[in-house]
């Protein structure tokens, strides 16, 4: 909830200040691609809320189905 906290969870997934700043300087931009993906869950997956997952043509949500995830992506290796 803080700048520096912020900075902090960046670097630990491995993103650079710089990385962060750009992003952060276009934020209308996140924005609507956010909204974008949105509607999409929405309108082509029939899906709402996270978690949300798509494998090929499946699709699933809830935290309950990350072992169907692991089996859809099985299948999509082979």
């Amino acid at each position: 909830a803080t700048e520096r906290g912020l900075w902090a969870v960046a670097e630990r997934a491995g993103v650079t200040r710089d990385e962060l700043a750009r992003a952060l300087s276009n934020m209308a931009a996140g924005a609507a691609l956010a909204e974008a993906n949105r509607v999409a869950l929405a309108e082509e997956l029939g899906l709402w809320g996270v978690p949300s997952f798509r494998v090929g043509e499946w699709a699933s949500w809830g935290q309950d189905r990350l072992p169907l995830v692991r089996h859809a992506l099985g299948l999509a290796r082979t």
